[in-house]
């Protein structure tokens, strides 16, 4: 089931980890690698991120690493235009998520887009409060009401 993350990952704002034990995280990075091509592992391991081809529209994403915020479209020049944040759901560490999104992607690119909330790239705004654990955050415009810093 793949859902919006919007309202999850606190723990990484407040703390800058990710849920799962060494041992889980270890197995859902090795999931990942595994299912990733040679240069997508390339990318990955030297750039932080991979792309993939929508399935539908064969449209590229950038996947960084991440487990929210963290899908960028592409345009014909490889400029990041649009972000779309969604994961799947259960709390799931790091590698998991970012191969769920990668096979979200090319094998229901719509229904992954539905249910993914939309920002634009650059966005960023603060939560009173949150300054001294992460003075900026970036999240959609939309939905926290900041202004672009852009």
């Amino acid at each position: 089931m793949v859902r919006s993350a919007m309202l999850t990952g606190w723990t990484e704002i407040f703390y800058g980890d990710s849920p799962g034990t060494p041992e889980a995280k270890a197995k859902g990075e090795a999931l990942l690698q595994a299912n990733l091509s040679p240069e997508q592992r390339v990318s990955l391991q030297n750039h932080g991120h991979f792309d993939v081809k929508g399935g539908q529209s064969g449209k590229t994403y950038r996947i960084k690493r991440g487990r929210q915020m963290n899908v960028h479209e592409l345009d014909a020049k490889g400029k990041e235009v649009q972000g779309w944040c969604f994961l799947p759901s259960g709390g799931l560490v790091e590698g998991d998520c970012l191969l769920g999104q990668k096979l979200a992607l090319e094998a229901n690119e719509g229904a992954a887009l539905k249910a993914a909330n939309r920002f634009e790239v650059g966005t960023t705004f603060t939560i009173t409060g949150i300054e001294r654990y992460m003075p900026t955050y970036q999240s959609p415009r939309h939905v926290w009401g900041a202004d672009s810093t852009t």
